[in-house]
């Protein structure tokens, strides 16, 4: 029996949506950007490396513990969708109870232990404020990713769209005016990142279907069993690859000190606006990268996305090389002057990243799970000894040179996996 999979749409809905998506995010994107270098300057790099430490632990554990829920529902919503709703909405509703209650379990820790969690995350015990806003914030990021995922899941991205505009005003509309009235402080502006996806989220639930939202009994077991087993295999991938990439800023705080981990956030706030840009195409691409692979086209969506990737890729990098150290200097101050070195190292590693690795990197989480544990603990241990043995003495450069490192590490075990799943594919296909 031959079954008939609708892979991408029309080509012009593709290009539209990524249109529609990728300039909003560029447009807030901006908005962003302005807000954080405003604060950069300032609170100073001392006094940032407080609030990046803090955001970095929030990005943390809200990437170990939804990124898995959110490709559990990328890898089989997409299809649900359109022949099982019932069952889509089970699986949404699963991944949603298992958000809510790691986030709930996050912010007890942090109200039962903010001595501990803030002598672990800040090296200094009377930051217990600091530490129970940074457990609530990973409630409020795991709820605003429950609603913005579903969205993206079911391809509404108008109102996927509106949802992270109004995060993203939000918070930078927030800082700036907390800026101008001179109450800016590292607490404050981390209560402004708190509170902002709160208020996103709630704006998300009118647009969210209403048999998600009707009241029902629990999820059922099955559902949840389902979900969790096909995540320990990503949970743990994402923990790995999230700790490798976080754990320079803290390597740095431990071992040179705030005012290293702030010149590293300076150099972080350029280096990963590239990101930004892919995370916003990748949110189109995303939910068709299941049913390209399941109907044998995915080197063909590949293919396209290369053929976009290279060349902009290409002038992107140029462009940062030359004009980083300027728009450090001009927009940051000269406080951050030694920000300009690591920046041109980790921009190289964001931009190889970009062009060649995320379809790759989803179709082997999606078709093979089991192996990005591995790999990304490889990475993952590279950085923890080559941290350890370089940043006491090289600080924000070594930090980013490992991370350069580990990415292309990765990058080349991700194309090796992928092209034995396209092989084994392409054998499977072939008659005996």
């Amino acid at each position: 029996m031959e079954v008939s999979i609708q892979t991408t749409g029309s080509g012009s809905s593709t290009r539209r949506n990524i249109f529609l998506v990728t300039g909003g995010q560029v447009a807030l994107l901006a908005l962003w950007f302005g807000a954080t270098t405003l604060l950069a300057r300032k609170l100073g790099p001392e006094i940032l490396g407080l609030y990046a430490l803090a955001t970095r632990a929030i990005k943390i554990v809200t990437t170990c513990v939804g990124e898995p829920l959110d490709l559990a529902v990328m890898r089989t919503a997409p299809l649900f969708l359109r022949t099982d709703r019932r069952r889509a909405i089970s699986i949404a509703r699963a991944a949603f109870a298992i958000r809510t209650l790691f986030g709930a379990l996050s912010l007890l820790a942090s109200a039962l232990f903010p001595t501990a969690i803030a002598w672990m995350l800040f090296g200094n015990r009377d930051l217990t404020d600091l530490a129970l806003l940074t457990g609530f914030g990973i409630l409020t990021d795991l709820l605003l990713r429950s609603a913005a995922g579903f969205l993206q899941a079911s391809e509404r991205f108008g109102p996927f769209i509106t949802v992270n505009s109004i995060w993203q005003i939000a918070r930078a509309g927030a800082i700036v005016a907390l800026i101008l009235v001179g109450m800016i402080t590292a607490r404050s502006a981390l209560a402004i990142y708190v509170f902002a996806p709160l208020v996103a989220f709630l704006v998300a639930i009118p647009f969210l279907p209403r048999d998600l939202l009707r009241p029902t009994p629990a999820p059922r077991i099955s559902e949840v069993i389902d979900v969790l087993h096909y995540g320990k295999w990503i949970a743990l991938a994402t923990m790995f690859a999230t700790l490798y990439e976080g754990l320079d800023a803290f390597l740095l705080g431990w071992l040179r000190g705030d005012r290293d981990v702030g010149i590293y956030a300076g150099a972080m706030t350029l280096a990963m606006i590239p990101d930004f840009l892919n995370g916003a195409i990748q949110s189109v691409l995303a939910p068709r990268i299941a049913p390209a692979h399941a109907a044998g086209r995915f080197g063909a969506l590949y293919r396209q996305y290369l053929r976009y990737s290279l060349p902009l890729g290409a002038v992107a990098l140029a462009g940062a090389l030359l004009l980083g150290g300027p728009i450090i200097r001009g927009l940051l101050s000269t406080r951050y002057i030694e920000s300009i070195g690591a920046f041109k190292i980790l921009i190289v590693a964001t931009i190889l990243d970009i062009v060649f690795l995320p379809l790759p990197a989803a179709l082997i989480a999606f078709v093979r799970p089991r192996a990005v544990p591995a790999m990304n603990l490889a990475a993952l241990m590279f950085v923890v000894v080559g941290g350890i043995a370089l940043i006491p003495r090289y600080g924000v450069l070594a930090a980013a040179g490992l991370i350069v490192a580990a990415r292309i590490t990765i990058g080349c075990l991700t194309f090796i996996v992928a092209r034995r799943i396209l092989r084994a594919d392409g054998a499977a296909a072939s008659p005996a």
